[in-house]
């Protein structure tokens, strides 16, 4: 019987990216399908290859990109599906843990995939306050433009735009605004001011 195999393999790095920011880390890579040879502890295979010139080529910025192969596979097999779920019901299941940022990439979007995973309002804040102070104490090394300040950069705008989607009766009972979430200038300083 199969479990929704996509949707999990996607909840379980949502997890993991979620679980990272609590040690300062960032993910970087991508998801594919194909073929992959274990054998003796080493791993290869054109997956691997594919995967690996994604993450390095195309994924730019601490997220997880989907391989349009991805979708491709989903609809045309029940492979990635759960057995008792048509194909819109594990799309419905699949769409809040994915985002199409502004250059057309699909990604995984852990900031607001795994609010739902919290049994509370304040674990997930919690995980937004360390998200935002993670950008913000990274971001004061970047002293010249370089693709880890564009990183930096892309991170606070992702971050800002979960955060002002947020309700704010959601913040009331921890005596939080929007505003002390939010990365800002003193958090990530531009490269110029005009």
């Amino acid at each position: 019987m199969r479990n929704g195999i996509l949707f999990h393999e996607l909840l379980d790095i949502l997890y993991i990216q979620s679980t990272l920011v609590d040690q300062g880390c960032l993910l970087r890579g991508s998801v594919t399908i194909g073929s992959i040879l274990v054998k003796n502890g080493f791993v290869f295979g054109p997956a691997l290859i594919r995967a690996y010139k994604l993450e390095n080529e195309i994924a730019n910025y601490p997220r997880i990109i989907i391989d349009p192969i991805v979708f491709d596979y989903f609809d045309k097999t029940h492979l990635l599906k759960a057995d008792q779920h048509d194909h819109k019901m594990e799309k419905s299941y699949l769409k809040p843990l994915l985002r199409l940022d502004a250059d057309g990439i699909w990604y995984l979007d852990y900031l607001r995939g795994i609010q739902t995973e919290f049994d509370d309002n304040a674990g997930y804040i919690d995980l937004l306050m360390k998200h935002k102070n993670m950008i913000s104490l990274k971001s004061k090394k970047i002293i010249h433009l370089d693709r880890l300040a564009v990183k930096y950069t892309w991170l606070a705008c992702y971050h800002n735009g979960v955060v002002n989607e947020l309700k704010e009766d959601m913040l009331k009972p921890y005596d939080l605004t929007k505003k002390d979430l939010l990365v800002t200038s003193k958090d990530i300083k531009p490269m110029y001011k005009l």
